[in-house]
């Protein structure tokens, strides 16, 4: 175990990155107006939560040493945690955006401050230019630094793809439920959720410079069905739950959006079951979003989840007991993953 208190250096490493970038942006002369947003928006969207993809980087690489982390290490890897918060930051700007979410963690989302609105757009690629300012300053002459460059570039690429393939999907024609297959779901949280949560031990793994293709590749595999779990059950909430115990409106009905309850409805329901979900899907007014929960409810879809639910957590403990630790990934990184699922 590291004789540094994680957490705490996490927390003091930010405003030192804080006043990285705002002397940066004085040193191009930049506005007063553009600093002042930028602070603004990085205080408002990379703050709040629990930060939890961000301290898997130096958690995982604690579990992945055996031996106490040293103060330069501890350091380095609070820094890339950061990195990781960033990169989430950015992606849930623009996901809030084009899936016209109005609340995320129980508060406004960045884009719908009447202050903000569409320039919410601008913040997000300067929160995510921010990434590779910073990995340069600080990685530069380090071993790996061009696997990290490309290891965030990969990552962002890949969640963009599948968070554009779940808007396209949700918006093809010509019925509203022609891309709602069990191979198109697979391919959305694959992309949109997998990736996002391997990211940040991969990013330690780099780090420590014990990213070998079998490494990656167990991380890769174990974090893709985290993915889809995690997936799974942001669709039931989305259902099930309220914004009150959520922190997030629930809009997948309204944005028509290919979820795990949707297809599950479909395979399930009755030809009178299926003219409901027809009408409802998709829509903006409330009785027939009801109506579409309804049918969820009789089709005894949240008994189900939770069959589901047993299951995969059962196969994904299986997985993370088989882990060939032969090349330097220890069992111990999967221990963290669970609890840091949910955003």
């Amino acid at each position: 175990m590291s004789s540094f208190n994680i957490r705490e250096v996490y927390a003091a490493t930010y405003p030192t990155l804080k006043s990285d970038l705002k002397k940066y942006l004085t040193s191009v002369n930049s506005p007063s107006d553009v600093i002042e947003r930028l602070e603004q928006s990085l205080e408002a969207n990379t703050q709040p939560g629990r930060h939890s993809r961000a301290l898997v980087v130096p958690f995982t690489a604690e579990a992945s040493l055996g031996q106490p982390l040293t103060a330069e290490q501890v350091n380095e890897l609070c820094i890339l945690g950061w990195l990781v918060q960033f990169q989430t930051s950015y992606i849930l700007i623009c996901d809030d955006i084009v899936d016209n979410s109005d609340t995320r963690r129980g508060q406004p989302t960045w884009w719908r401050r009447p202050e903000i609105g569409y320039t919410a757009v601008s913040d997000a690629f300067i929160i995510n230019f921010c990434i590779y300012y910073l990995l340069r300053k600080y990685f530069e002459k380090h071993p790996a630094y061009m696997d990290l460059v490309h290891q965030f570039q990969d990552n962002s690429f890949l969640t963009e793809i599948g968070q554009s393939a779940d808007h396209l999907i949700a918006s093809k024609g010509p019925s509203k439920f022609d891309g709602f297959t069990e191979e198109n779901y697979d391919f959305i949280v694959t992309h949109k959720g997998g990736h996002f949560i391997s990211m940040g031990a991969i990013v330690a793994l780099i780090y420590l410079q014990l990213g070998t293709a079998e490494n990656l590749y167990q991380v890769r595999k174990i974090a893709i069905a985290f993915g889809t779990y995690a997936q799974v059950q942001d669709d039931f909430f989305d259902a099930f739950s309220d914004a009150v115990s959520t922190g997030k409106s629930g809009t997948d009905i309204q944005e028509n959006k290919c979820t795990w309850l949707i297809i599950q409805a479909l395979k399930r329901c009755t030809q009178e079951q299926r003219l409901v979900l027809e009408e409802g899907y998709g829509t903006q007014e409330e009785i027939l979003i009801a109506k579409v929960k309804k049918v969820y409810v009789e089709l005894h879809l949240d008994d189900i989840f939770h069959e589901y639910e047993a299951r995969v957590i059962s196969e994904l403990k299986d997985m993370i007991k088989r882990v060939d630790e032969t090349e330097g990934l220890k069992k111990k990184v999967f221990e963290i993953m669970p609890g840091m699922i949910r955003l």
